[in-house]
């Protein structure tokens, strides 16, 4: 199918979209780059795998995150998959506390033999070397080559839907 640019239909509406979006359940995943002090990171829910060969991840990120830098600076980053129970974390990553850069990092963060930050008790964690960056809208679409994946949580992953963390039933 060839996509068709310059369509007469009619569009829905940013609210509208939005609105639609907030039904279906997302991962909710802290994307982080750097070390020390200049460590990075940002909570999103618009991330998916992309391939198996090779392992590679696609990630959203709004044009105006802090992280978005750090990211392109860095040519890698770690997509670190919440549990639940981690929604603090989300909160933090997501900017709700007012912490920015090195400082949303805590003791639960440690830093892998591929220089990235990891969260420790993750659900699932990927560490991924950027591969290319597309624009489109008001997003940045972030492709990863997976270099390493782990996942030792026993318990639920966490869950974002009608804007609030949800649990698994």
């Amino acid at each position: 199918m060839t996509p068709q640019t310059g369509s007469a239909a009619p569009q829905l509406g940013a609210e509208a979209f939005r609105k639609v979006m907030r039904a279906p359940a997302a991962s909710v995943v802290v994307v982080a780059t750097g070390s020390g002090a200049s460590r990075a990171g940002c909570t999103v829910t618009a991330i998916c795998s992309l391939s198996d060969a090779p392992p590679s991840l696609l990630v959203c990120l709004n044009a105006r995150s802090s992280a978005l830098t750090a990211i392109r600076e860095n040519g890698r980053f770690s997509a670190n998959y919440l549990g639940d129970g981690q929604d603090d974390i989300a909160d933090i990553f997501a900017g709700r506390s007012g912490q920015q850069g090195d400082a949303r990092f805590g003791d639960a963060w440690a830093q892998s033999e591929n220089g990235m930050p990891v969260l420790r008790d993750a659900v699932a964690t990927f560490e991924c070397e950027l591969v290319e960056i597309t624009t489109f809208g008001s997003h940045h679409i972030l492709i990863g080559r997976v270099l390493d994946g782990r996942s030792a949580y026993s318990g639920d992953p966490l869950v974002y839907s009608q804007g609030k963390y949800r649990q698994l039933a």
